[in-house]
């Protein structure tokens, strides 16, 4: 069976990416990836998948090359293998046991989270003191589990290891009790919303996860925002406000920071955070900051 805290170390921070997997891949990957840059500092983004198949061959030249200049990676969270921080994290902030989960849910969502928790070797009884959020956060990567993808093989950890072996610097935007206090903080129907919509996610399967890795590694951003950002801000407004619209605006602060500075620098964050009319690039770009595709 699989723990709370080890499921909240191999999730986070996955939930930019509720956009899904692949399992195929096209011969010629190209995920999109921008810059902006003045006289003396640039900066690169890229969109990450935080779990890949372990096969998986989506670092171009190109992407390669901007990650050899730069001085330092910086990551949406870093410090997640801290088990007794994530263990005091879940008991702060995940746990409801005065109020089991199966109260919350209709007969359909019970029977499609006992299927859920199942698959990761989790027995219903074990999610019952959960919040409907770390119940979502729990289920959220079964069919990528179930299709064999890992952490170890995600962009996001890719990244981190060669910057480490570089000795390059490794920042990150939030710590790990911001990302899950913000999920903690929605209300009880944007938990359940949550909670709902990931069940619907597992439903649909392998080949929506497909599509979305698809459209992520050929570099089609409108795509993805389609599929994906467009849909979680229909689907779930109040989950998409606090996960993607408030963090990036925040994250907008922090890199015209960076650039007001001097150096070369990588950022490596979801890809969900990049597209859209809400993203990172339109944001900066509505601060004056030119954003480009490189």
């Amino acid at each position: 069976m699989i723990s709370p805290v080890r499921q909240l170390t191999r999730l986070f921070p996955l939930l930019a990416l509720l956009l899904g997997l692949a399992a195929a891949w096209p011969a010629r990957a190209e995920p999109a990836m921008w810059v902006a840059s003045d006289d003396d500092s640039t900066v690169y983004f890229i969109g990450t998948f935080h779990l890949l198949p372990a096969e998986s061959d989506w670092k171009t030249p190109k992407i390669a090359a901007a990650f050899e200049a730069s001085e330092e990676l910086w990551l949406e969270v870093t410090g997640l293998d801290d088990a007794l921080l994530m263990q005091n994290l879940v008991i702060k902030y995940g746990l409801d046991p005065k109020n089991p989960l199966w109260r919350k849910l209709n007969e359909t969502e019970r029977r499609q989270l006992t299927e859920a928790v199942a698959a990761i070797g989790m027995p219903w009884v074990g999610v019952q003191p959960f919040r409907p959020w770390l119940a979502a956060l729990t289920i959220s990567m079964v069919p990528a589990m179930q299709a064999g993808f890992e952490t170890e093989s995600g962009a996001d950890a890719s990244f981190e290891q060669e910057a480490l072996q570089a000795e390059k610097p490794v920042k990150a935007f939030e710590t790990a009790e911001e990302q899950i206090s913000i999920l903690a903080s929605l209300s009880p129907e944007g938990e359940l919303e949550f909670l709902r919509m990931t069940l619907a996610d597992i439903e649909a399967g392998k080949g929506h996860i497909d599509e979305m890795v698809a459209m992520w590694e050929k570099g089609d951003v409108a795509a993805i925002d389609r599929l994906t950002v467009a849909e979680m801000r229909t689907r779930v407004p109040e989950f998409y406000d606090a996960m993607i619209v408030r963090r990036n605006r925040a994250w907008t602060e922090r890199i015209a920071e960076i650039l007001s500075g001097s150096g070369t620098h990588f950022i490596a964050v979801g890809a969900a955070h990049l597209v859209g009319t809400e993203s990172v690039p339109a944001m900066l770009e509505a601060r004056g900051i030119q954003v480009t595709r490189h």
